[in-house]
């Protein structure tokens, strides 16, 4: 994307330094990228949370139902979610009349256990109902069902995606969940039950 230059959006005037990367970077410095809206001071509060709900999540969590969810991402994930909440939200002003910044305990209090992972993850048990429900010559079934003929390297082989989810599927207790994701209503209530667990 190229720098905004005093482009009026969102009800608001956009500052000429702002910028964005390039869209092909990786999700965590997207992340980072998109953090300036938050840190300039001719921002109101609530302008700055419309930028966070319409720019910066949609921008992280573009096509995040087919991603691995790595510990390190989650990690730098969570800590960037974190710094922008913080920064909307503003520090805490103590008995003495200091100010001091938010802990994450206080910031995730305020979110409600509603983070990015979270959201991810949902994202991911909707888009697996969807894909078990297409036929099977579709492409991505093809693609889904399709196994690699060489050797694979020495070492520990790398989480897959379906792996990956069906951890999280494990977590709510859902058995026979490919029978279950043929009925989209089905799927919803387990999706919904996701939600629950997730906290979003």
């Amino acid at each position: 994307m190229k720098g905004l230059k005093g482009h009026t959006g969102l009800g608001f005037n956009m500052p000429h330094q702002c910028k964005i990367s390039h869209p092909a970077t990786p999700i965590v410095s997207v992340y980072q990228s998109v953090y300036f809206p938050c840190t300039l001071s001719g921002f109101h509060h609530s302008e700055r949370c419309v930028i966070t709900r319409t720019l910066i999540h949609p921008t992280v969590t573009h096509a995040s139902e087919t991603r691995v969810l790595k510990e390190n991402m989650t990690n730098k994930l969570t800590i960037s979610e974190r710094k922008i909440v913080g920064k909307i939200i503003g520090p805490t002003r103590t008995d003495d009349g200091y100010w001091r910044i938010k802990t994450d305990q206080e910031i995730n209090d305020i979110l409600k256990g509603q983070n990015i992972i979270g959201f991810i993850k949902k994202q991911r048990l909707n888009w697996l109902g969807h894909v078990e429900r297409m036929a099977e010559d579709n492409i991505v079934q093809t693609i889904k069902r399709w196994k690699p003929m060489s050797k694979r390297p020495i070492g520990r082989p790398k989480t897959r995606w379906e792996d990956d989810v069906l951890e999280d599927i494990k977590r709510i207790n859902t058995s026979n969940w490919k029978k279950v994701a043929q009925n989209r209503d089905s799927w919803k209530k387990v999706v919904q039950q996701a939600r629950t667990l997730y906290r979003l």
